[in-house]
C-alpha cells in the first residue's frame, strides 16, 4: 500500500494573528489598569479614613508637645506609605511621559506626583511641632508653597520651549526661596527671637535646618538633569541620582523627627517617676471640683506646694514643680482644681503629685470652712488656727510675723511639724537678709552692676537674682543692654579713628577715638590710640594724660607705658619718662621698644649735663618712634588690640 504522510497543520491567518495578539494586548493592559485602580483606591481609603478619625490639625496645633509630636509622625506615616506605593507605580509603564523635545528619556510621572503628596505633609508636620509658637495660617501656607514649587516643576518639564523653561525654573526657584525664608521666620517665632538659621540649639531649628539642607539639591539635579536643561542625560545616573536623594531627604526627616518624639516622651516619663508619690494609695479617677463656685481662694498655691513637698519628704524638688506649674499655666488653686489625669499628661505635669496637692488642698479647705461641709470659726481649735497661719507664713516674705506666730504656737505648746518648717523658713530668711544688705551696702557690688565689665555685670545679676534684690536685678539687666550697645558703638568708632589715623587725618582721627571713649569710658586701646594721635600733633601735655589713663585701666600693656614715657620725655619731665620706662620693664623686662626708649632716654640725661645742644638731636630720634594706633589689621603690620 503506497506509504502515508502526515500533513502539516494549517497555519493562521495573518489577520487572525494580530487581532490575537491585540486581545492579549488589550487583557494585559485591563488587567494593569484594575490592579493600580484597586491599589490607588484602597490608599486613598486609608488616607481618608485616618485623616476622618484624627483631630482636625487646627486643633492639634494647641494642644501639648507630645499630642503634637505624634500627630506629626503620623503624617510621616502617610509620606512613608504614599512614598512606598508611588515607588512600586513607576515600574508599570502607565505612567511613562515621554518628554516634548529631542530626547530619548521617558519621565515617570509617578514620582513628581510622589512629590506633590508628600513634600506638603512635611512642611505640616513642622508646623504642627511648633505649635501655637507660629500663626495657624501656616498650616496651609507651607503646604501650599510647597505644593506651587512642585507643579511649576511638572509644567517645566511639559514646556518644549527652552526659555519657558527657565522662567518656570526661576519662578519656582523664587517660591522655594520664600517658602525657606518662612521656615527660618519659624525657627525665630518658635524661639521667641533667640535662634536663627545659623545659631540655636533646639530640635525644632535643626529638623528645619535639616529638611532646607535635603531639599536645596533637588532643583539643582533636576535643572541638570534631561527634564530640565538636559546638562546630564544618562538615564542610569538621573534615576539613582533622584532615588538618593528621595532617600536621603524623606529618611533623614523622619528618622530624626522620631529621634525628638522619643527623647520627649523620655523626658516626659522621666518626670513622671521622679515625682511619683510611693506609700499612697491614690486614685486614678477624676476628683471633685471643689472649687467650681468659688473663685476666691484664699491658699497661695506655692505654700500649697511647699507644704506638699514636705509632708512628702520631697521639699528639694519643691521649686522645680513650682516651675513646672507656671509654664503649664497653673497660677493659682482654682486652675489646680481644675486638672485631671488626662490634663496633667497633656501639660507634662506628674499626676501623682498634683493629686497629693489636690487632697490638701480639699482638706485645707474642710478646715477653713470653704469645703461642701463648712465648719463655723468657733469649731476650729487653736491649734488649727496656728498651724494653718504657720502654713501661710512659712513660705511667705514677712519675717516678723513669721516670728511672732512662732512665738505665740511656741507659748501654747504647740506640736506640729509646721512649727520646724516655720523655724527653719526664719532661720533662712534671717540669713538671706544678712546678704541684701550686705550687698546693698557693697560698692564693689554696686560698682559691679553699673560698671563697665560684662562679666561682672553678668555675675553681679546672677547674685542680686538669688539674694532676691530684684530692683539691682533691673537695674543690672537694663545697664547690660546699654552696655552691650555702647561697647559696639565704641569698637566702631574705634574702627574708623584707625583708618583716619592711617590717612594721617589726625584731628579726625582724635575726635573718632574721643566717640570711643566717650562710649566705653573702660576701653584701655581707645586712650592709647588718641594718646598716638595727640603725639603726632605734638600735643604731648594729652598725649601723656591719655597713656596714664591707659596705664590705670591696663597696667600689663607694654605700649602704654611706652606712650607716656615718650611723651614725658617731650614735656622735658626726662626722669619722669625713665620712671615710665622702668615701670613697663617691670612687667616686661625683654620689651625691645622700652629697652630702646631707656637707653636713649638715660642717653639725653647725661647728654643734659654734659652739652644741653644734643637734648634736642636725642629728642628728635625718640619721636619717630611714636607707637601706631591699635585697631583693626593692615598691611602697615599695626598691632590688632580690638
Amino acid at each position: 500500500s503506497p506509504s502515508v504522510r502526515a500533513q502539516p497543520a494549517a497555519l493562521p491567518p495573518p489577520a487572525l494573528m494580530s487581532q490575537e495578539v491585540q486581545m492579549e494586548e488589550v487583557s494585559e493592559d485591563v488587567t494593569q489598569s484594575c490592579q493600580i485602580f484597586s491599589g490607588t483606591f484602597f490608599l486613598i481609603c486609608v488616607a481618608f479614613l485616618v485623616a476622618l478619625n484624627s483631630d482636625s490639625p487646627f486643633y492639634t496645633k494647641k494642644r501639648s508637645a507630645d499630642r503634637r509630636l505624634l500627630a506629626g509622625l503620623r503624617m510621616g506615616t502617610y509620606v512613608a506609605i504614599f512614598s512606598a506605593f508611588f515607588n512600586f507605580f513607576q515600574l508599570t509603564e502607565l505612567d511613562d511621559f515621554a518628554l516634548p523635545r529631542s530626547t530619548s528619556f521617558v519621565l515617570d510621572m509617578s514620582r513628581p506626583v510622589e512629590w506633590i503628596c508628600t513634600c506638603p505633609l512635611m512642611q505640616a508636620a513642622l508646623v504642627l511641632m511648633a505649635g501655637d509658637t507660629v500663626p495657624d495660617y501656616r498650616l496651609w501656607m507651607m503646604p501650599l508653597m510647597s505644593l506651587t514649587v512642585l507643579v511649576i516643576g511638572v509644567i517645566a518639564v511639559s514646556i518644549p520651549n527652552v526659555y519657558a523653561r527657565i522662567s518656570c525654573f526661576l519662578l519656582g526657584a523664587g517660591v522655594a526661596l520664600t517658602m525657606f525664608a518662612f521656615n527660618r521666620k519659624q525657627i525665630v517665632e518658635f524661639s521667641h527671637g533667640e535662634e536663627g538659621l545659623f545659631s540655636g540649639s533646639s530640635e525644632f531649628r535643626k529638623l528645619s535646618v535639616l529638611l532646607i539642607f535635603t531639599w536645596v539639591p533637588f532643583p539643582v539635579w533636576f535643572f541638570l538633569s534631561a527634564e530640565g536643561m538636559g546638562v546630564i542625560t544618562d538615564v542610569s545616573t538621573i534615576q539613582i541620582g533622584w532615588a538618593v536623594l528621595n532617600i536621603f531627604s524623606k529618611g533623614t526627616f523622619l528618622a530624626y523627627f522620631q529621634r525628638v518624639k522619643s527623647n520627649h516622651f523620655l523626658e516626659m516619663n522621666y518626670r513622671m517617676a521622679e515625682f511619683s508619690v510611693n506609700g499612697d494609695n491614690f486614685s486614678k479617677g477624676s476628683e471633685s471640683k471643689f472649687l467650681e463656685n468659688n473663685t476666691e481662694w484664699d491658699i497661695d498655691l506655692n505654700a500649697l506646694v511647699d507644704e506638699t513637698a514636705t509632708f512628702l519628704g520631697m521639699i528639694v524638688k519643691a521649686a522645680k514643680l513650682k516651675q513646672m506649674l507656671k509654664q503649664a499655666r497653673v497660677t493659682c488653686c482654682v486652675d489646680l482644681d481644675k486638672l485631671d489625669e488626662l490634663g496633667c499628661r497633656d501639660a507634662m505635669l506628674p499626676w501623682e503629685f498634683v493629686y497629693a496637692m489636690k487632697r490638701r488642698l480639699r482638706a485645707r479647705k474642710m478646715e477653713s470652712g470653704q469645703g461642701h461641709r463648712k465648719a463655723s470659726k468657733d469649731q476650729i481649735s487653736e491649734h488649727q488656727e496656728h498651724a494653718s497661719k504657720l502654713i501661710s507664713l512659712a513660705t511667705g516674705q514677712d519675717i516678723n510675723a513669721l516670728q511672732e506666730a512662732l512665738a505665740e504656737a511656741e507659748k501654747i505648746g504647740l506640736d506640729t511639724p509646721h512649727l520646724e518648717l516655720g523655724r527653719v523658713r526664719v532661720q533662712e530668711a534671717l540669713r538671706w537678709k544678712a546678704v541684701q544688705k550686705y550687698l546693698e551696702n557693697s560698692n564693689s557690688f554696686k560698682a559691679a552692676i553699673e560698671g563697665w565689665d560684662p562679666d561682672g555685670m553678668e555675675s553681679a545679676i546672677e547674685v542680686a537674682d538669688a539674694a532676691g534684690l530684684q530692683e539691682h536685678a533691673t537695674i543690672g539687666k537694663a545697664n547690660q543692654k546699654d552696655l552691650s550697645r555702647r561697647q559696639l558703638a565704641s569698637k566702631a568708632a574705634m574702627k574708623r579713628g584707625v583708618s583716619l589715623f592711617k590717612e594721617q587725618s589726625f584731628d579726625a582721627a582724635v575726635a573718632a577715638f574721643s566717640e570711643a571713649i566717650q562710649e566705653n569710658p573702660a576701653n584701655a586701646d581707645a586712650f592709647l590710640n588718641r594718646s598716638a594721635a595727640y603725639g603726632k600733633l605734638k600735643d604731648w601735655a594729652n598725649a601723656e594724660a591719655d597713656a596714664a589713663k591707659a596705664i590705670q585701666l591696663d597696667p600689663i600693656n607694654a605700649k602704654n607705658h611706652h606712650s607716656r614715657a615718650l611723651a614725658l620725655y617731650n614735656l622735658n619731665d626726662h626722669r619722669g619718662a625713665l620712671a615710665a620706662c622702668t615701670a613697663g620693664l617691670t612687667h616686661h623686662p625683654a620689651n625691645d621698644p622700652l629697652l630702646r626708649l631707656q637707653n636713649k632716654v638715660e642717653a639725653a640725661i647725661q647728654a643734659t649735663q654734659d652739652d644741653p645742644r644734643q637734648v634736642s638731636m636725642a629728642l628728635s630720634d625718640i619721636d619717630l618712634e611714636m607707637p601706631a594706633p591699635c585697631g583693626p589689621p593692615a598691611s602697615s603690620g599695626v598691632r590688632v588690640a580690638i
